[in-house]
Order: C-alpha cells, then structure tokens, then sequence
C-alpha cells in the first residue's frame, strides 16, 4: 500500500499527520500517522462499509443485500461468514468457514 505522505513529499506538499482523507459524503477513505501507520476504507452506494485494509496487511470485506443487510464478510486470516435472511429481515441461516 503506498503512502499517501510519499507522495506528498514528492509534489512538495505541506502536510501534518495524521493525514485524514474523506470521500465526498465525509467518510473517511485514508488514514496515515506519523509513524507509517495506515489503512483505507471502502464503502458503498449506501454509505455501508464494503471493505478495510490497513498496513500491516490485515483486512476484511462486507457484502449486503438490497436492503441493506450484511450477507457476506471475510477477512485476512480466512474467516468468512454468509448469512440469509426472511422476509421479515430475521436472520434464518448463517454459513461459516468452520
């Protein structure tokens, strides 16, 4: 993952840390402390986190249905989990890995 200070420095930028980027709904997609910390964060159309990835390597990843409902998540050390629901929006079935 590549360092958002990098490229600050190259361009000649003045920054601080921690350097915090939002997207334009004011998430928070970046984060960088001083001591080369990091981690990005992905969300979607509904504003629901989707995905998180920082620099140690750990990350994990969210799916969810039309209605908004988590259905899907996985993470770096192989952990998933699926769940399905009813009509009524109560969980019916959940999937592991184990």
């Amino acid at each position: 993952m590549k360092k958002v200070s990098d490229l600050y420095k190259k361009q000649g930028v003045d920054f601080e840390f921690p350097i915090v980027i939002e997207d334009e709904s004011g998430k928070e997609i970046y984060f960088e402390d001083s001591d080369g910390f990091q981690y990005t964060r992905r969300y979607d159309q509904g504003g629901r986190q989707t995905y998180f990835e920082d620099s140690d390597g750990w990350w994990y990843k969210h799916e969810y249905d039309a209605d908004g409902r988590l259905t899907y998540l996985e993470d770096s050390e192989g952990d998933w989990e699926q769940l399905e629901y009813d009509a009524d929006g109560n969980v019916i079935r959940t999937t592991r890995d184990d």
